[in-house]
């Protein structure tokens, strides 16, 4: 077995315990993303657009922000998959809300 294959195993073996909705918590991470330059919608975002201004020659930034976690939001039975039929696991950074947002997008059953 070489180097690349005993990685992919490694990494199969640990993602075969996820499940869609899995929430990991981790005092020092960080998350990356894209921000678009004429619709910033995080506060880094913001903050970085106005720090740089004119200067950025693209029409995305990239962002680094800390967070206090991910969720994990693809399928349970997609994650379970071979990385061979699945190379992407869909995650999410947790964020901070206000109880006015969450009674906004709470579900009205």
């Amino acid at each position: 077995m070489n180097e690349r294959d005993a990685w992919i195993e490694k990494i199969e073996k640990v993602t075969q315990e996820w499940r869609q909705g899995d929430v990991s918590r981790y005092a020092e991470l960080e998350f990356l993303h894209l921000a678009k330059m004429s619709c910033p919608i995080t506060a880094s975002s913001e903050e970085a657009i106005l720090e740089n201004g004119s200067s950025i020659e693209s029409d995305y930034l990239p962002i680094a922000e800390r967070i206090d976690g991910i969720v994990v939001l693809t399928q349970t039975c997609d994650i379970v998959r071979s990385w061979q039929d699945r190379p992407y696991i869909e995650i999410s950074p947790l964020v901070k809300v206000d109880d006015d947002f969450v009674e906004q997008v709470r579900p009205a059953y």
